[in-house]
């Protein structure tokens, strides 16, 4: 839709914005491939909402935290990979590493769902998101060019990634904290306004946010360091 509207220039641009998010699936592919394993192995044991929730809880913070730093950090990594010619494609990147995070819990999602054999569930909440998408991206491009591509994906994520987290809870209820979650979803939203917008003051602000977010995700963040290190000691101590 936008090399059909915008032409191929806008298209390339566009195009090469993804570098920076595919940082981000990289780390989501490498937790999402253990997770399938998991969840398939787990769904029948009686503390399953419990291994559900820690997961989800810790699997959300890590993205959060991770995205948030990559929006901080948005203009000196473009600087770094884009050729010149494109590093104005930096703008576009902060609301497809937001589609990353819903995209990686609607992923984790699904997981729940397919083991306990439901496609259909999440075959709705595709089949919803993919129209929404199509729907945004007629609707908004003709209006803000390739900006409206990037938005129009992160919401279409965000609304799929809403429908599997209704769905699964017929089956796991995730005891995590709704609103805390959203909170950490606006801030996101926050920062990358005012990296787009070139808001004066925006690395402070986005620093501020971004300390906001490590504090509200504080706990999980202790988590994953505490796993990351005895990983790092098995691995070289050569223990299971």
């Amino acid at each position: 839709i936008v090399l059909a509207l915008c032409g191929a220039a806008v298209n390339g641009v566009y195009g090469v914005a993804y570098k920076i998010p595919a940082i981000l699936m990289v780390f989501q592919r490498i937790f999402a491939q253990a997770w399938q394993m998991s969840a398939t192995k787990s769904y029948k044991d009686e503390k399953s909402a419990e291994f559900f929730t820690d997961m989800y809880r810790t699997y959300n913070s890590f993205m959060v935290i991770l995205c948030g730093l990559l929006i901080l950090l948005v203009n000196p990594i473009a600087a770094f990979l884009f050729k010149k010619d494109f590093y104005e494609a930096w703008m576009f990147v902060p609301p497809l590493l937001i589609s990353v995070i819903f995209g990686a819990l609607t992923g984790f999602l699904g997981s729940i769902c397919l083991a306990y054999k439901d496609s259909k569930s999440m075959g709705v909440a595709t089949g919803v998101g993919a129209v929404a998408n199509v729907a945004m991206n007629l609707a908004l491009i003709p209006h803000f060019s390739a900006m409206g591509a990037a938005v129009a994906t992160a919401i279409s994520y965000a609304l799929m990634c809403a429908l599997a987290y209704k769905f699964v809870r017929k089956y796991v209820v995730i005891e995590n904290n709704l609103l805390a979650d959203i909170l950490g979803y606006l801030i996101l939203t926050a920062m990358s306004v005012a990296m787009i917008g070139r808001i004066p003051g925006k690395y402070a602000i986005c620093c501020a946010l971004f300390a906001v977010i490590v504090l509200m995700n504080y706990k999980d963040i202790k988590v994953i360091a505490q796993k990351i290190f005895f990983a790092v000691r098995v691995r070289f101590n050569g223990k299971e």
